[in-house]
């Protein structure tokens, strides 16, 4: 962690702006507090249990906290490599390794979301579904133009307000 800046004449000048900056492919470690507290928001407006969820999936070390080497319990993150390395080895040989490949490559993860749906009972793309609808919500918070979130009735998706996440992920 540091702080974005620059030197000039021996001396650090911080750059501060008003403007919000995180990686959306790191939105619950960047912005853990923010994340988990809209899912705590969801688990208070409708009774489920999703902030147990995310802690068991991604707490690894069990400190309360996601830490940037916690990548989650199942592994998606270590999966992927071999998935996609696999998709560009196709890609690269055969006749009809650019479409072999890119199938590969969109299809095994998402058969990799259920033990029931694959051969050898992998779940590990679960995690990112938990990581999926926690953008999702935090992006819906940040609309200017209100809208009635679908799923929870009576609540509104807009300026700050926390968006139901959907269930069966």
């Amino acid at each position: 962690m540091g702080h974005l800046g620059r030197i000039d004449n021996r001396q650090f000048l911080e750059l501060m702006t008003k403007i919000m900056y995180f990686n959306l492919g790191c939105l619950i470690w960047d912005m853990q507090k923010t994340i988990l507290s809209y899912v705590q928001a969801h688990d208070d407006l409708t009774g489920s249990s999703l902030f147990k969820e995310f802690m068991d999936t991604f707490d690894e070390n069990n400190d309360g906290r996601i830490d940037y080497d916690e990548n989650g319990r199942r592994g998606y993150r270590n999966a992927l490599f071999s998935v996609l390395g696999y998709a560009n080895h196709l890609k690269l040989t055969g006749e009809y390794g650019p479409l072999k490949g890119a199938f590969s490559e969109s299809a095994t993860p998402n058969k990799a979301m259920r033990k029931d749906w694959n051969p050898k009972g992998h779940d590990f793309r679960r995690d990112v579904f938990l990581e999926f609808g926690a953008e999702a919500a935090f992006h819906l918070s940040q609309s200017e133009e209100g809208s009635a979130d679908p799923l929870c009735p009576g609540n509104d998706l807009w300026q700050g307000k926390v968006a139901k996440l959907a269930d069966g992920h």
